[in-house]
């Protein structure tokens, strides 16, 4: 139904003069109201005719004289519903009170309108002030006095001698007067309570002073305040010295001053005395019918009784949370009562904040308790909206707070009535009518929704409405300042969590479908609001959008070129996105992309600038040398603006040419000096607001000494080091964290020569790991806030927390550039890396993990050169420092892994983990925990883990909300892209555990080839068949014997992959059948023709996979273990066809073993092709040296030194046909 405008709404002078003798006086009434702080009126920033003025939107101002305030101003004309404010409103329009303005969405200009009509979608500013006379008057008298003052030193002595008296007489008798006041109001109190009647101790001193009258509530709160930390003292043990009867009389007096007092802040404040009371009194089993009495005030036909009944019940929960269950049916009775209060929607409220604490109790097996609290849900519904119809936003914030803890609780309580909830926060969402603070609470409760249950949400099929809500609320306009929230950036992380949380499958097509209609709205805010959702898609549907990643990228183009600015820079976040995920693909459109951000750079509305310059940044470092033929230019631009006035820009413009100088590698010498001066200059900053812009030249400075090298940067590097270790001193986490980044990279790039700094810096790196993390509330200091009790949830310093993250990454990087010269340091660091595991970032614990893997690998290789061999127990032991390091870091790993409840920290340290196998092999495995609280092996306890998070039972896999479902019964066709990384790293590291052990890791793979073939699945996504069919031929290699037991099976399981679909499956396939065949001691030839079979389709060269190399790779391994059964004259044409190998170096182990084994066995068509075998081999026995393993290239080698002795004259002749080049190659192998 459309919106309703009230009478006035549609007619108005157009822009009428004010005239204040002219203006009836309720419609002045309601002006002064606005202008006051009372009304909360909100107002924004713009520009009127390039004069600074303040603007509001019309639904704001009726939404203040809806609020309670207004209507406690007896005098103001009464208003009942929006459509009244709005007559009201129009009225002082219609006297020129207020004058309608014109905004253009993402633009601070306004406008003068043509006309002068309200309504609630359009914006005014103040033509009308308040008070004019009395603040001229004021103005003058203030002059006066400023001039008195002045004059001062003329006044004649007696005259000033008087006036230094009469001050100190009013500054002595101000601040007796306060301290009596408070004083009076404290002892009042307490007397109230012992004796059940105020004692006038002081004459009324402030009968006939309305001011100081007015403080006497504030004064009765903070003594209430005083008696309850009277009762808290010493843990109770002050409130227990009291006499019996002084205890009793308190407690009956507490009560009867709660009913009584007219003050609902003191009342509130006395609840919470009675609350601590009763805390003391109830544990020693006293004060029993204090609850009975309470449930009586409940029941009371007075309202302050019911009011305080129900609140001081809800303050007691915590104290009768120990014998809940004994109370908690006759509360749920109650509160049913309660909730449908007739008058007091306080006493309605209340009840639900109770009913949240109650919901605590509930045990999700007590069906007659879930049952129970469920039918109440479509009360409390009724109260928010009652909240909402009323304007009463604070209370409807706390009920909203209920929603939010209800959600993840692991009783089914919201369950019954989960869709219709969904489905009245996207209601509330998106009507603008709401308060922005309102749809922010309604907007986050979706999130969280998305978050705990989105099984259900998925079912429920929820997901088309909940995107069109967010395109809906995405295209309204931002607000001033975008680092506070706002509803359309809640829509833009709603859409976020959608992606990340959900198949890409169910989200990426609803999602582009609104994109391709958005952008082509006239709109901006559409075509805004599609660039975002593509820069929030991205995240969670990387993989899924890979194939239609051009076609996204030519919509971002077109809105690079948009004529709003609010969608430029939406399209330059998406294209920062996009760079992100897709490097290669973004990377490759540089001569589109570049020219478009240089202009950008140059746009008209300088707003643009920033997020160009931060797009900019991230695209370039991709570049490679493909950012050689814009160097020049785009260097000139960046150091022209690197002097601009505004810090950010200076600050974004240090990052990109950090990204130029990382791209462009050696190229980047020509601009080094005048760069590296600039940048000596920034680092030099002492004025603390600009220690941002400093913490960017010292990460600046690094990647621009990585580009140029060592020889170039070393006559800096000593004053770098001086400057960065003063910059430690300001004690700045930003600069910090850029400072011991700057540490790593240095001491990478140097190694040995960073030695001497060692001493210097990396007793100040350990300092800031083992530095205490305030909370927030801790920066600010005093007493206890007046009022009701706050929100005690601890909010530490994400700053300390990201320099940590730093800070224990350091400490790893130069351990393995420094080696031995960092051993003194080695114990500390590890302490501070395993007290780091249980840190409450995530990054902290990512690094903390990686740090101890880096000491781990680096004690490794300093003790042992050599390849280690599978199995256990080790068949070469390891020296004993290795030992011990390798149990400290595995044993913390393994144990913080056991709880980790985030999914990418886990996904993270399973990939450290790998990689750590595949450096030390069994050494990271082989040893047992000891201890009383855990037992078993280190194997053990990771199997055990990566077996649970491939059934989905890890914890962070596994979560409880409201609906009763656990988030690990997600079918495995329908994973998340985000899970599906974990369970990918699972699946990876089950394969690196099998290489470390060998054939003794068969009885591991009985649990594994279950857990990891069931991926395989028809309607499951590529990425997931693929790591199916992957992460088992992985395992398959490491078990090398040991897979005979399993041949069949996996024979079968790998042929049903070489009939997939997807080139990437298939070639997994392929390399799958080929490891199998070459360590299974079973004879597979009967299936070799089928194989062959199914390989020929895969012999593609135009494939963008691996899919031909490891089809060439499987057919060598075939013709190595049994030629006989290939049909080599087929065969061999088809391996030299591929040769040399473009994409996976791994097969070229195979395929050379295979070509050599023919060669020597005189194979005639191979003897016939030694010329093209000799190119082929110059080729590989080149750079890049990592095409052949060393392995392979001694087989090579071989091969030719006994050629050559036997057949010198042809071998002469088949390399002096290869040319100079090849030839001296070929040669120098030899050597």
């Amino acid at each position: 139904m459309a919106h309703q405008h009230g009478p006035n709404c549609n007619h108005g002078p157009p822009v009428p003069a004010l005239n204040p003798k002219t203006i009836p006086k309720p419609v002045k009434d309601i002006a002064d109201w606005l202008l006051s702080s009372a009304a909360k009126l909100k107002q924004r920033k713009g520009q009127l005719n390039g004069k600074r003025v303040e603007y509001f939107k019309g639904k704001h101002a009726v939404n203040a004289l809806l609020r309670e305030p207004y209507k406690q101003g007896g005098k103001r004309a009464p208003i009942e519903g929006r459509a009244e404010g709005e007559a009201h409103l129009a009225k002082l329009a219609q006297h020129g009170l207020i004058l309608k303005v014109v905004k253009e969405s993402g633009s601070k200009t306004l406008k003068s309108a043509q006309d002068n009509y309200f309504s609630p979608d359009n914006y005014y500013i103040w033509i009308y002030q308040a008070s004019q006379i009395q603040g001229m008057v004021m103005g003058v008298g203030v002059l006066l006095l400023v001039f008195a003052g002045v004059l001062f030193p003329l006044w004649p002595p007696f005259m000033r001698q008087g006036a230094y008296y009469v001050s100190l007489l009013m500054t002595g008798l101000l601040g007796l007067l306060m301290a009596l006041g408070v004083i009076r109001a404290i002892l009042w109190v307490i007397l109230l309570v012992v004796l059940g009647r105020g004692g006038w101790l002081f004459p009324n001193l402030f009968a006939d002073v309305g001011v100081i009258e007015s403080f006497q509530p504030l004064w009765r709160q903070l003594a209430s305040v005083e008696v309850r930390k009277l009762v808290q003292k010493n843990e109770g043990a002050f409130w227990e010295s009291l006499d019996a009867g002084i205890r009793e009389g308190i407690k009956q007096n507490l009560l009867k001053m709660v009913v009584s007092e007219q003050s609902a802040v003191v009342r509130h404040s006395l609840a919470h005395v009675v609350a601590e009371t009763a805390k003391n009194e109830i544990t020693q089993n006293r004060w029993q019918d204090l609850v009975n009495v309470l449930y009586e005030s409940c029941s009371s036909p007075h309202i302050i009784h019911r009011e305080m009944g129900v609140y001081i019940l809800y303050s007691l929960f915590d104290v009768i949370a120990d014998s809940m269950d004994s109370y908690l049916a006759h509360l749920v009775s109650l509160f049913t009562r309660t909730i449908n209060d007739p008058e007091s929607l306080m006493v309605q409220v209340t009840t639900v904040q109770a009913l949240g604490k109650v919901a605590d109790f509930i045990d999700a097996d007590d069906a007659n308790s879930v049952k129970q609290f469920q039918a109440l849900i479509p009360s409390i519904v009724a109260v928010l909206q009652k909240c909402l119809d009323a304007n009463d936003d604070d209370s409807a914030g706390k009920i909203f707070a209920v929603f939010d803890d209800i959600l993840l609780l692991e009783a089914p309580l919201l369950s019954k009535h989960f869709v219709d909830l969904i489905n009245l926060f996207l209601r509330i969402s998106v009507n603008q009518e709401y308060e922005e603070d309102i749809r922010i609470r309604s907007l986050s409760f979706l999130i969280w929704c998305i978050l705990a249950a989105r099984s259900k949400i998925g079912k429920a099929k929820l997901i088309p409405n909940i995107i069109e809500a967010m395109f809906i609320i995405g295209a309204e306009e931002e607000p001033d300042n975008r680092d506070e929230d706002y509803p359309a950036k809640l829509a833009v992380q709603v859409i976020n969590s959608l992606s990340t949380h959900f198949p890409p499958q169910q989200v990426f097509p609803v999602v582009m479908q609104h994109v391709l209609k958005n952008i082509q709205s006239a709109n901006p805010g559409d075509r805004k609001a599609a660039m975002l959702a593509i820069a929030v898609l991205i995240e969670g549907a990387a993989d899924f959008m890979r194939p239609n990643v051009k076609e996204v990228l030519q919509l971002v183009v077109h809105g690079l070129q948009d004529p709003h600015v609010s969608v430029r820079k939406g399209a330059c976040m998406a294209l920062g996105s996009l760079c992100d995920d897709f490097e290669t693909e973004i990377s490759e459109q540089h001569s589109t992309i570049l020219p478009l951000l240089f202009n950008l750079l140059n746009d008209q509305d300088s707003s643009v600038h920033g997020e160009a310059l931060g797009t900019l940044d991230v695209f370039i470092e991709n570049l490679g040398e493909d950012i050689v033929p814009y160097l020049n230019g785009l260097m000139e631009k960046l150091v022209s603006i690197w002097g601009s006035d505004s810090k950010k820009v200076q600050i974004t413009t240090t990052n990109c040419i950090g990204s130029v100088a990382f791209a462009s590698s050696k190229n980047f010498i020509p601009y080094f000096n005048e760069v590296m001066t600039r940048l000596m200059v920034l680092m030099n900053i002492a004025d603390t607001d600009n220690l941002p812009l400093r913490s960017c030249a010292t990460d600046c400075v690094g990647a621009v000494a990585t580009a140029v090298g060592v020889e170039i940067f070393r006559p800096h590097l000593q004053e770098v080091m001086k400057l960065v270790y003063n910059g430690l001193k300001f004690d700045h986490p930003q600069l910090n964290q850029c400072s011991y980044v700057l540490f790593g990279v240095l001491g990478k790039l140097f190694e040995s020569e960073f030695i001497p700094y060692l001493q210097t810096i990396v007793p100040q790196i350990i300092q800031s790991c083992n530095s205490e993390e305030p909370y927030e509330s801790d920066l600010h200091t005093g007493e206890e806030t007046i009022g009701e009790a706050e929100d005690e949830t601890p909010k530490f310093s994400t700053g300390v927390a990201q320099e940590k993250e730093s800070s224990i990454d350091t400490l790893g990087e130069l351990f393995e550039a420094t080696k031995l010269a960092f051993m003194p340091f080695v114990p500390e660091s590890i302490n501070c890396a395993l007290q780091l595991l249980d840190h409450y970032h995530d990054g902290v614990r990512i690094n903390a993990a990686g740090c101890l893997l880096k000491f781990f690998n680096t004690i490794y290789v300093m003790g042992d050169q050599s390849e280690w061999e599978p199995g256990l127990p080790l068949k070469k032991q390891v020296h004993e420092n290795v030992s011990n390091v390798g149990k400290l870091a595995m044993e913390g790993i393994l144990l913080m892994l056991k709880d980790e409840e985030e999914r990418y920290v886990v996904t993270q340290v399973l990939q450290q983990l790998g990689e750590t196998l595949k450096i030390t092999g069994p050494a990271a495995i082989f040893q047992s925990f000891s201890g009383e609280t855990h037992s078993g092996t280190h194997l053990d306890l990771l199997a055990n883990q990566l077996l649970a998070i491939l059934e989905g039972e890890h914890p962070c896999q596994v979560g409880y909300s409201s609906i009763g479902e656990s988030l690990g019964q997600d079918d495995e066709e329908n994973l998340a892209e985000l899970d599906a990384l974990t369970i990918s790293a699972a699946a990876d590291t089950v394969g690196a555990l099998a290489a470390a052990v060998g054939p003794q890791f068969v009885p591991y793979f009985e649990r594994f080839f279950p857990a990891i073939s069931k991926y395989y699945k028809k309607n499951a996504s590529v990425q997931d068949r693929s790591m199916s069919i992957g992460a088992l031929a992985e395992t398959v290699e490491g078990l090398e014997e040991g897979s005979t037991v399993f041949t069949n099976e996996l024979l079968q399981f790998f042929l049903k992959g070489l009939q997939d679909t997807e080139d990437e499956v298939k070639s997994n396939a392929a390399f799958g059948i080929g490891v199998l065949i070459t360590h299974t001691t079973a004879d597979v030839s009967s299936s070799y023709p089928t194989i062959l079979q199914m390989l020929h389709p895969l012999f593609n060269p135009n494939s963008e996979t691996n899919m031909q190399d490891n089809a060439c790779g499987c057919l060598c391994r075939m013709i190595i273990k049994n030629p006989s059964a290939v049909p080599l004259d087929l065969a061999l044409p088809a391996v030299l066809g591929c040769l040399p190998l473009a994409k996976d170096y791994a097969e070229n182990r195979p395929i050379y073993k295979a070509l050599v084994d023919q060669l020597k066995a005189n194979n005639e068509y191979l003897m016939a092709q030694l010329p093209r075998i000799f190119d082929i081999f110059a080729h590989v026995l080149d750079d890049p040296q990592e095409q052949l393993h060393k392995i392979t290239r001694s087989i090579i080698v071989e091969f030719l030194i006994s050629f050559k002795n036997a057949y010198s004259a042809n071998f002469d002749s088949f390399v002096n046909q290869l040319g100079q080049e090849k030839a001296s190659i070929i040669l120098k192998s030899l050597q």
